[in-house]
């Protein structure tokens, strides 16, 4: 298991404050402390995924199981979209994987104006605007179960990234909704387990 680097600082001395005062005061007094490693451990955990070739395939950014695919209005892009809404699973990798390679062309922290009444059950904490380099828009939505998941997104706008590659954090539980245009080919279906940066749930129009 692979821990990112941005976690390794905060996961390395953790460990070790819980380390010094297990041995200096007890287990007890050193207990927050290893629920402290544990948790930066699962957030920052980073393991190695073979993502597939299939450079036009929509990649899932998350671990856990589909609750739904189906057709909608994308608010963020105004337009007919596909949609596929995917839920985190509790004791998965946290990590946020890209869907596709390109561009990160807009992020917003929240939802937009325009996207007020985008219906979902969770408050949208982040939203991607990702653009292939054939030209096609993905939007990755990302929407925690509580009102103090903030996860954390790691690209800035005009980055380029790499399909299935990581790019931020998911809150525990998080729900991850990808929407594209709606003429793409979805590969999943209701109920499917599908595992970050391996499982092709989409292929885009161009495809």
């Amino acid at each position: 298991m692979l821990i990112a680097r941005q976690g390794v600082p905060w996961v390395a001395s953790t460990v070790l404050a819980a380390v010094f005062v297990h041995k200096l005061l007890g287990l007890t007094s050193a207990v927050p402390l290893w629920v402290l490693a544990f948790l930066l451990v699962m957030m920052y955990r980073d393991p190695e995924r073979n993502t597939p070739a299939d450079p036009l395939g929509v990649i899932s950014p998350a671990d856990g199981h589909v609750i739904s695919v189906d057709e909608c209005h994308d608010p963020f892009l105004n337009r007919p979209a596909k949609r596929i809404r995917i839920k985190g699973a509790w004791f998965a990798a946290w990590s946020a994987r890209s869907p596709t390679e390109g561009q990160l062309i807009q992020y917003w922290f929240g939802a937009p104006e325009t996207a007020r009444d985008y219906p979902t059950p969770n408050p949208i904490r982040h939203v991607l605007h990702l653009r292939t380099d054939e030209g096609d828009d993905v939007i990755m939505l990302i929407a925690p179960p509580w009102k103090f998941g903030r996860g954390l997104c790691s690209v800035q706008t005009g980055e380029r990234i790499g399909q299935g590659r990581r790019c931020g954090v998911l809150p525990m539980r998080a729900m991850v909704d990808i929407l594209m245009a709606d003429d793409s080919f979805t590969t999943v279906a209701e109920g499917d387990w599908v595992y970050a940066g391996e499982t092709v749930i989409a292929r885009l129009r161009n495809a």
